[in-house]
């Protein structure tokens, strides 16, 4: 469901990525391309501790999900029913609240106001070509 997929996808993420594979490592950044208001990168950095940047010409928006663990935090009842998988009033992050409890600041992730398309991505390929005949290296 739309109010699922992106703890879904978190999960997928961490479990290729991070847990399994170890290609995220401490100081890498994710490249949240197409981020929408920004959620995955806002769970992966305060949950996860995972620096994650949205990549969109929309603005993001964390209004939201913060609302939603101020009012889990302040509802530990409501939370407990929430977090329970297979009833309509699932949610995930009533399941993940528990990792929050000694953060007292969320940190906003960064934000890129950028259209990631076809041209960009070929300009970004040329630069590292050019890099890396220059022996740079292409970073």
């Amino acid at each position: 469901s739309r109010k699922t997929r992106v703890y879904v996808f978190r999960e997928f993420v961490l479990q290729k990525y991070y847990y399994g594979s170890k290609c995220l490592k401490a100081g890498d950044v994710v490249l949240d391309v197409a981020g929408g208001k920004g959620d995955l990168s806002w769970l992966l950095r305060n949950f996860d501790g995972i620096d994650s940047i949205v990549a969109d010409p929309r603005r993001t928006t964390k209004n939201y999900i913060e609302k939603s663990v101020q009012y889990l935090r302040t509802h530990p009842n409501e939370a407990h029913q929430r977090a329970v998988p297979g009833l309509p009033t699932y949610q995930p992050l009533a399941g993940l609240i528990h990792q929050l409890d000694e953060v007292e600041k969320f940190v906003s992730p960064r934000h890129l106001r950028i259209l990631v398309d076809n041209d960009l991505v070929t300009a970004v390929k040329s630069f590292k070509e050019a890099a890396t005949n220059d022996g740079h290296g292409g970073d």
